[in-house]
């Protein structure tokens, strides 16, 4: 398992500014670790008059890739098929077709 740590330097934040911040990265990291499906263990943070940081932790040394397998027209298709296929998919090259 690994850590992440952040920390934000500033001058003279404001009190309100620092719990507003604290709040704020803490709700960021998870948001955004979850839309990843990346699994963490905790998030703490903290904030003094300079500096607003985070801490991370239990974060997956590696994670698995995801394959997403999409079957689509036969190679030998029509070729307008293939190009709608591909224009649907997002894909630019044929090459990247099997």
């Amino acid at each position: 398992m690994s850590e992440y740590f952040i920390e934000i330097y500033g001058e003279e934040i404001p009190s309100q500014a620092q719990i507003y911040g604290e709040k704020f990265i803490s709700n960021f990291f998870s948001e955004i670790l979850n839309q990843k499906n990346i699994s963490y263990d905790s998030i703490t943070t903290f904030s003094n008059v300079k500096r607003i940081g985070c801490s991370i932790t239990g974060i997956p040394s590696f994670r698995e890739s995801e394959i997403n397998l999409v079957r689509g027209p036969a190679t030998d298709s029509n070729e307008k098929a293939i190009l709608g296929f591909m224009k649907s998919h997002n894909i630019k090259k044929k090459n990247q077709l099997k």
